[in-house]
């Protein structure tokens, strides 16, 4: 409705010690996800440039801000559907899902790009499947669940690239918590999610 005031969603800070809250974004973008950095130092924010739900599924962008607060700061280049941005453990990369191209009916491609600048880097286009979701393992390796057609399968991949590595594969739609030695999941036995490549 074009008479509804559309009201952006902001990042905020409170202060534990006495409860001071501050409005972090300076600008009027509205905040769908973000994630704070190891060091404290700054956040990774998926933005859009209205509350639209159509530009959240269509149109969001990667940008960083200064802890202390201001303007987001443009991050890494995407194209389409995006969601989940995550640093690694030691701060120096974000990963996140993404569409490969402003076709593509899902943000089921893993991508990460290091926090000093660079171009992004799929990861999973071996994948026969989806990428549901993913974790960082440590900071050199991240491990995603993986819809493929009635199946779903947690794999492992290097940040830099490289061979897919299957955990486990024909179990439950995976929601993951884990160490570095064991992990523990929930979910249903089995779901047809599609395909990357097919509407859902």
């Amino acid at each position: 409705d074009a008479d509804v005031e559309l009201v952006p969603t902001h990042l905020w800070s409170v202060r534990l010690a006495d409860g001071i809250i501050t409005r972090l974004t300076q600008t009027d973008d509205n905040v769908w996800d973000f994630d704070w950095a190891p060091d404290g130092k700054r956040f990774v924010l998926r933005i859009t440039d209205t509350p639209r739900i159509d530009e959240s599924y269509m149109t969001s962008r990667l940008a960083l801000l200064p802890a202390t607060g201001g303007d987001p700061i443009p991050f890494a280049p995407t194209v389409g559907k995006l969601e989940q941005p995550r640093f690694s453990p030691d701060g120096s990369h974000v990963a996140w899902l993404g569409a490969t191209s402003a076709n593509d009916p899902f943000a089921g491609t893993v991508f990460v790009a290091p926090l000093a600048g660079g171009t992004p880097r799929a990861l999973t286009t071996a994948e026969s499947g989806c990428a549901t979701g993913f974790d960082w393992v440590d900071s050199t390796t991240l491990l995603y669940a993986a819809s493929r057609g009635t199946a779903t399968a947690l794999v492992t991949v290097s940040r830099s690239g490289g061979r897919l590595r299957n955990v486990a594969t024909n179990g439950p739609v995976f929601v993951a918590s884990q160490d570095t030695e064991w992990m523990g999941m929930v979910g249903g036995d089995r779901v047809d999610l599609g395909s990357c490549g097919a509407e859902l």
